[in-house]
């Protein structure tokens, strides 16, 4: 993961696109209604890989990221 800015785009199977600007770094989880196609919950984590992380290192930090997003799901009605 690293800092910055930078660019994402949600595309459905309507005709209407939505850009959204994020943090260059930021890990974004989706819940998509199957049946609607619409976006149900949205979590998402920032943070930066240590320099010189190795493929172990940077799974078990980004494995931390997918805990902590979906930690906070389903959320409270």
């Amino acid at each position: 993961m690293f800092s910055g800015r930078g660019y994402g785009a949600v595309y459905s199977s309507s005709t209407e696109t939505q850009v959204t600007h994020y943090k260059l770094g930021t890990l974004i989880i989706d819940i998509i209604n199957p049946e609607t196609d619409q976006l149900m919950w949205r979590g998402a984590a920032d943070g930066r890989l240590p320099k010189g992380a190795d493929r172990k290192e940077s799974d078990e930090l980004a494995q931390k990221y997918v805990s902590k997003i979906l930690s906070e799901f389903p959320p409270e009605k």
